[in-house]
């Protein structure tokens, strides 16, 4: 079964991995670490098991979801 959850501090690596794996390349560990303390950002991972199998990150501004960034295998 997938579940979905908040972006959590021990989720960056995996969700890290998977940009370098199938974008080529990465926001980085530490802008994601910063989007956790960010009061617009609602980042969201996918979860099978304990894997992260994907996620997506945005900004709400003015009642609107600004997707960011996402990727899903």
């Amino acid at each position: 079964m997938i579940e979905i959850y908040n972006l959590t501090k021990e989720d960056i690596n995996a969700v890290v991995e998977l940009e370098e794996k199938y974008l080529l390349e990465t926001i980085g560990y530490e802008m994601l670490a910063n989007e956790l303390h960010n009061k617009y950002a609602h980042f969201f991972v996918a979860k099978k098991g304990d894997e992260v199998i994907g996620y997506i990150g945005g900004w709400i501004i003015d009642k609107f979801y600004h997707k960011r960034y996402m990727i899903f295998i």
